[in-house]
């Protein structure tokens, strides 16, 4: 099968036209710590340019090793960009290459936020379990794994060669920060929040102690809390209570704007399923179903970033300094380890996620309230031998 060199990455092209963008607020006016801000923004905007740049320059490496490897490709049928002999279960080059964009998309949407980089790396290992607690590094990284390996095309086994897509459009952070913090902002926090949103400055006087900000002390250096921020929880007493934590509305708000589109979270706790889009949804492209514990972390950490000062949403943050991914991970594991345990919190926690977005859910990781199909299936399975052996009318045999 003939392969097709990667193109420059539009993520590369977007980095390019926000520093365009910021450079343009650097006026003789701003005051200095604005422009500190921007600056930070600048730097962190041009050192992803030079990583996109430095991947676009591996990608090319490989593709021509791999060219030079499979020597001079075969002739190719112009109708569907597939070798004369390939069988038509085999994809082309460029279907292939959408299929791993849409897993890289899923991925990002439900599964693994923030993939780590041994990920494209490792082998599988064929005795994993996704059901066990998370013993060590290594587990975690094959969890991860397995969750990208689910969403890739049929017949691979392996990210190697095509790690590189699915990690490419791990950009969908960038939409559904964009999504949250533009797009459905007031229907999000309200249209009385939404009016200290304007800059980071704002953010952190209206909001940092909301996230989970605690104030330098003698005994300690400022720094934000991960499990004592009061916007996690549906009640919060100013202590980690695990019967009240990633239940905000505000995380449920933004997982159906993420999911339905920017008016997706309208009427969500008003008795209403949210309000769907007329087009084409991530909730409906995606055929997502039921909540996931990538989904309900996911939600946590956007909501986090959503408050916060900072302008980009990045594995670190450029003014706060949360690192975002080990956030990520951290509630992740909590929640995986919690579902390996059948801890009752967290079958409730997915029991109310599952009310609320998706009442009609099967197979929920908490009881669902809703009656699904499956059990009506079984119960007529069961019942076939007994209306199959049921007694028949006796019918007298007709006279020769």
């Amino acid at each position: 099968m003939s392969e097709s060199p990667p193109r420059t990455p539009p993520a590369a092209q977007a980095a390019r036209a926000d520093i365009l963008n910021l450079t343009q607020q650097l006026t003789p006016s701003a005051l200095p710590r604005p422009l500190r801000s921007l600056r930070a923004q600048l730097q962190v905007k041009a050192n992803q340019a030079d990583d996109q740049f430095a991947e676009r320059e591996r990608e090319l490496a490989e593709f021509n090793i791999s060219a030079h490897a499979h020597g001079r490709p075969r002739k190719l049928r112009k109708r569907h960009n597939r070798a004369v002999d390939a069988s038509d279960s085999v994809p082309n080059p460029a279907t292939l290459e959408e299929r791993c964009r849409h897993a890289g998309r899923h991925c990002a949407l439900e599964l693994v936020l923030f993939p780590r980089d041994e990920v494209w790396k490792v082998d599988v290992d064929p005795n994993f379990d996704p059901a066990q607690e998370y013993d060590d590094k290594q587990t975690f990284i094959q969890d991860q794994l397995h969750n990208v390996l689910s969403v890739l095309p049929p017949g691979r086994s392996s990210p190697a060669g095509f790690g590189f897509i699915v990690h490419r459009e791990l950009g969908m952070r960038s939409r559904m920060a964009h999504r949250i913090r533009v797009e459905s902002l007031s229907i999000v926090v309200g249209k009385k929040a939404a009016r200290h949103f304007d800059s980071p400055e704002d953010r952190f006087e209206n909001f940092a102690t909301l996230i989970g900000y605690i104030p330098a002390s003698d005994s300690g250096e400022a720094f934000y809390s991960p499990l004592k921020a009061e916007i996690l929880y549906d009640v919060y007493d100013g202590t980690f209570n695990v019967d009240h934590i990633f239940r905000n509305k505000v995380l449920l708000k933004i997982c159906a704007s993420i999911l339905r589109g920017p008016s997706g979270a309208k009427g969500l706790f008003g008795g209403k399923r949210g309000s769907l889009s007329q087009g084409s949804t991530n909730e409906k492209i995606y055929a997502v179903k039921r909540t996931s514990p990538g989904l309900i972390t996911n939600c946590a950490v956007l909501t986090i970033w959503l408050y916060s000062a900072d302008p980009q949403f990045i594995e670190e943050g450029a003014e706060t300094q949360i690192n975002y991914r080990k956030r990520w991970e951290r509630y992740f594991r909590e929640i995986h380890d919690a579902l390996a345990q059948d801890a009752q919190w967290v079958r409730n926690l997915f029991q109310y996620w599952d009310s609320v977005l998706f009442p009609n859910a099967e197979e929920s990781h908490g009881q669902s309230l809703a009656g699904g199909q499956r059990g009506e299936e079984e119960e007529f399975e069961q019942a076939r031998a007994a209306f199959k052996n049921a007694p028949r009318v006796h019918r007298p045999s007709p006279s020769p």
